[in-house]
Order: C-alpha cells, then sequence, then structure tokens
C-alpha cells in the first residue's frame, strides 16, 4: 500500500514537473539528474530532490547525484538531510573540496562555528583555489566579529577567483566595519564594474559613501539603485538620509514614506521621518512620528532624545526631562547631563547634526552618522 502511494505520488509529481516545462520538449528526455538539475535553476527543490531520488543509484551520476541533492535540501532549509548527504559524500570522497565546502556552509547555517571552519579549512587545504571555502569562512569570522580575519578570508578568495562580486560585497563590508570605507568604495566599484545591474553593489558603495560624509555621492549611487529596484526600502531609507543630510527635507520625507508605505512597523523609519519632518518645521507631524517610533520599539534611546528635544520647544520642561532619563536608561554611555542648548547654534544640535546613537535591529552603531557629545 505505501509503495503504491508512492508512485502515484512520484506519477502526479513528474506530470507536474513535465507539464511545468512544457516548454521545453526535450525535458522529458532528460535523465533524473539533469531533469534534477534542471528544476534546481528554477527554484523547484522539492521537485529536484524527488529527481535526485531516482538519480541516487545511477553509476554515471554517483556520488556527484549527494552534492546536488544536499544543496537542494539546503535550500529547503532541510539542514540535518543536507548534512547527511554531503556527509555521505565525503565518506565516498574524502579529497572532494565542494563537499566539505557544502557541508562546512551547513554548519555554519546551523550555528555550529568551529565545525563549519574546520571544513571549510580541509576544503582550500585539498584545493587553495577553492573560492567558495574562502568566501563562507570570511562570513563566519564576520558573524563573530573577527573582521580582520574575514577580510583575510574573502581576500584569498578573490585571489582564486577575481571577479567573484559576492566576495568582493562582503569584503567592502568587512572593510566599513573596520573604518576602512575608502577600501570599500574600490571593492564595489570594482563589483559594479563586473555586475552593473546589481542594486545591492550600488546600495553598499552610497552607504561606504556616506561614511566618507559624501552625501551626493551616496545619494547618485542610491538613485542608481533605485532605478533597478524601484521598491528597495534600504536604498529608499538611506536615499533619505543622504536628502536630509544635503538639507533636502522635503524630498527626505518623501523617501522614508514610501520606505513606511512597504514596511510600516519598523520604529527606526518613522524616526528618522520624524528628524526630516523638525528639519522642515513640522514639529506637530515630528511628535507624531516620534510617538509611533516609541511606540513600536520603546527601547531606542535616539527616539526619547528627539521627543525630549520637541517637548521642550513646546515649552514641556517636565516632559522632556523625564524623555530624557528614558533615553538614559536605554543607552548608559549617554552623557549625564543633556540639555538642549538655547540659541541659532545649538537650538537643533541633537536634530540636524545627528547627535544621537542611531541603533538598528543588529544593535550596532549607524556609522553613517557622526556622534558629536
Amino acid at each position: 500500500m505505501t509503495r503504491l502511494c508512492s508512485s502515484v505520488f512520484l506519477k502526479t509529481a513528474l506530470a507536474t514537473v513535465l507539464i511545468s516545462f512544457s516548454t521545453s520538449p526535450s525535458f522529458a528526455d532528460l535523465s533524473p539528474y539533469d531533469r534534477g538539475c534542471e528544476l534546481m535553476k528554477a527554484g523547484n527543490y522539492n521537485a529536484a530532490v524527488q529527481q535526485f531520488d531516482l538519480a541516487i543509484d545511477s553509476s554515471k551520476t554517483y556520488p556527484l547525484v549527494y552534492l546536488k541533492r544536499g544543496q537542494a535540501l539546503l535550500k529547503m532549509g532541510s539542514n540535518q538531510l543536507a548534512l547527511k548527504d554531503f556527509s555521505d559524500m565525503i565518506a565516498s570522497q574524502p579529497n572532494n573540496a565542494d563537499a566539505y565546502g557544502w557541508r562546512g556552509t551547513v554548519y555554519a547555517k546551523m550555528g555550529q562555528r568551529s565545525l563549519a571552519l574546520a571544513d571549510f579549512e580541509k576544503s582550500v587545504l585539498i584545493d587553495p583555489h577553492y573560492a567558495h571555502g574562502y568566501n563562507m569562512a570570511g562570513d563566519v569570522y564576520k558573524d563573530m566579529g573577527a573582521n580582520d580575519r574575514a577580510i583575510d578570508s574573502y581576500s584569498k578568495a578573490l585571489e582564486a577567483d577575481p571577479k567573484n562580486v559576492n566576495a568582493l560585497l562582503k569584503r567592502a563590508s568587512a572593510l566599513v566595519a573596520t573604518g576602512k570605507a575608502g577600501q570599500a568604495v574600490a571593492d564595489l566599484t570594482a563589483a559594479i564594474d563586473i555586475d552593473p545591474k546589481d542594486p545591492l553593489a550600488y546600495i553598499n558603495r552610497g552607504n561606504a559613501y556616506s561614511g566618507l560624509t559624501k552625501p551626493q555621492d551616496a545619494l547618485n549611487d542610491f538613485n542608481k539603485a533605485l532605478e533597478l529596484d524601484p521598491k528597495n526600502q534600504t536604498a529608499l531609507k538611506l536615499r533619505g538620509q543622504a536628502f536630509f543630510k544635503l538639507k533636502n527635507a522635503d524630498q527626505s520625507v518623501r523617501d522614508y514614506s514610501a520606505a513606511i508605505n512597504l514596511d510600516d512597523d519598523n520604529a527606526d523609519l518613522y524616526y528618522h521621518r520624524a528628524k526630516a519632518y523638525e528639519q522642515l518645521g513640522s514639529d506637530g507631524a515630528a511628535l507624531e512620528d516620534v510617538n509611533h517610533a516609541i511606540s513600536i520599539n520603546p527601547n531606542q534611546a535616539n527616539s526619547y532624545l528627539m521627543r525630549a528635544f520637541l517637548e521642550q520647544k513646546q515649552g514641556q520642561a517636565v516632559l522632556a526631562h523625564e524623555d530624557i532619563v528614558r533615553a538614559q536608561f536605554a543607552d548608559p554611555l549617554l552623557p549625564k547631563d543633556i540639555q538642549f542648548m538655547p540659541g541659532t547654534k545649538f537650538a537643533n544640535r541633537y536634530i540636524n547634526d545627528t547627535d544621537l546613537v542611531d541603533v538598528h535591529s543588529t544593535g550596532a552603531t549607524d556609522t553613517s552618522e557622526k556622534q558629536q557629545f
């Protein structure tokens, strides 16, 4: 009975696959292994696994089928099953760099860093030109906060494959994290030269320019990213920041509003739009946004500081004082004595110059904005 059900299920699944590939008459003539590879390219990983199941005993594709099936299972999130396939491949081919590289990838996804690094080290020992092993080791080191080691790994990946856009993007990110935004720009420019249609490269280079206090260059890159991907929320948010720094608060509000339409539960977006409203002189709208930001995330010090600033402007000294206390509780690194100085030179000090700790979901300080106390 079980065999019959499995047979019916397999026939149904295969019929579905054949229909979906009706535009490719040769698909039905392919071997199960080749069908699985085609299905993987199409993103149909479940059907690909079924085809690899049929190919598992083929002498022509064994043990490569374990690698492909493991990759498909990994895409599906079946980490333990993927781990078994890669381990089975290692058992049959102990000198296959790919098998170690992909098993290390599974270990990394499972948070088992030491096992992951051991497999990546083994993969590049077998094949010193195996870029995937260096690249993934860099990811693990970066996740650990060891950015210098990450940079070294990405550099080795690029020695093995100079046109590896992924390694260029990741090394640039690690370079920004270590305060080397200029070098990051060089990497991102190289990535754009290789693939000029990748919006992420423009976004990252724009962010690096922002860290170098080059808002106009940053704006140009965010514009290009949004030409390629008009609904990219990250590009909208960062372009809003660039417009804010260029004192174009009206356009800044528009970009943050567009980003909020895509994600209306993001405290960071409301906080930044509030700053832009304040720069426009719309204190009421700014207060409404900062209240919204606090209702979404009541633990951000910068939101309380901004609300305190707006309350101080309205003459509500008691409310401002209480919000300053809340901000100091949320971020103990803030000064013990915070006062909003009167006069045109300092009145907007905590807003226009953004002298606040601006944190994102990662908990890291926003390096695109300077802190000055």
